[in-house]
């Protein structure tokens, strides 16, 4: 790690980076199963169809979530087109690389 306190870290000893990174790691998948990308359970992580969309078209998991959750089969296509408008991650034009 090249700046522990940029992470709130005092240092890069095991005892203080190896709890950091398990919180981490925590909160990422539980932030991807509330949006609906993943499901755990104790043994194993899997993707949802969200969260397999996601990852084949390089979205971010709170733009699939957004659509997850206000997209049905009875949605118009101006509504869709509005959903669209809204989503923060094609503001600026640039998607995740």
């Amino acid at each position: 790690m090249f700046n522990p306190a940029y992470h709130g870290l005092d240092n890069t000893e095991p005892e203080v980076l190896s709890p950091y990174l398990s919180r981490l790691v925590q909160n990422t998948f539980e932030g991807l199963e509330d949006s609906g990308c993943i499901k755990m359970n104790e043994d194993n992580v899997e993707p949802t169809m969200l969260g397999s969309i996601a990852s084949r078209y390089y979205l971010s998991y709170m733009t699939v979530s957004m659509f997850g959750s206000n997209i049905g089969s009875d949605t118009s296509s101006c509504i869709s087109y509005l959903l669209l408008l809204n989503i923060t991650q094609f503001l600026c034009g640039i998607t995740r690389q």
